[in-house]
């Protein structure tokens, strides 16, 4: 690994303040599967150079300073895959209408059958 992806990877990994990973003992938590793949996808497109970290960092950091002025009840994971959403917006990777229409489909009885 070169010491480039070594800092990244500690970057990512050892967030500190508002913008913490939930943790537990030390290890990371995610309480619903979509939160781990969520996670996973931000952290591989960073390593895919898709964007830089703090460019998703500042993105979350924002997601969460927004939330806290309006009194929201997010969890930090609804944070984190927001911002994933605006920075893929923000890069041209994907349009709202792709987002909303994934985001149908994924409430939809039409996926629930595909999972069986």
């Amino acid at each position: 690994m070169s010491d480039n992806s070594t800092q990244s990877e500690a970057a990512i990994f050892y967030m500190g303040g508002g913008d913490s990973l939930p943790r537990e003992n030390g290890e990371l938590v995610f309480h619903e599967p979509w939160e781990g793949r969520a996670f996973g996808l931000a952290v591989v497109m960073h390593q895919n150079e898709r964007y830089t970290w703090d460019e998703f960092r500042n993105q979350l950091i924002d997601e969460i300073a927004r939330s806290e002025d309006h009194e929201e009840d997010s969890t930090y994971y609804e944070h984190w895959l927001r911002s994933l959403e605006k920075v893929s917006l923000i890069k041209g990777f994907v349009t709202e209408e792709e987002i909303q229409n994934r985001a149908a489909l994924l409430a939809s009885d039409e996926y629930d059958d595909h999972q069986e």
